[in-house]
């Protein structure tokens, strides 16, 4: 296959998957939601972290606990594969991006309180 049909396909695999989240994009929720697709998503920390602080639960075919590695406010922590129907719950002051395929993040969750 040739770059240019890969690429292709990442991006038709991308805008596929963004019209099972439409929901989130367009209303946000706030606390634990069960992922509709398969995506990148991303953690974004509003206020400054400690190293070893929680940051997100993500249970999927196994529990991962995401811990922060010490950052300032607007910290990006990108996961590059969550998979579909697994409940990922960020924690407050820590909101959850999509990556849209093409380099576009959008919201779709914040940490409950």
């Amino acid at each position: 296959m040739t770059r240019a049909l890969i690429r292709s396909k990442r991006e038709f695999r991308a805008r596929v998957d963004r019209a099972a989240f439409s929901s989130l994009i367009a209303t946000p929720v706030a606390g634990a939601f069960t992922m509709p697709a398969s995506g990148k998503i991303s953690f974004v920390t509003r206020v400054d972290t400690i190293e070893g602080d929680d940051i997100a639960t993500v249970q999927g075919a196994t529990l991962r606990e995401l811990k922060s590695p010490g950052a300032v406010a607007g910290m990006r922590m990108t996961i590059d594969h969550i998979e579909k129907d697994a409940t990922v719950a960020a924690v407050q002051n820590v909101d959850v991006y999509l990556d849209n395929g093409l380099g576009v993040w959008s919201k779709i969750a914040e940490g409950a309180a």
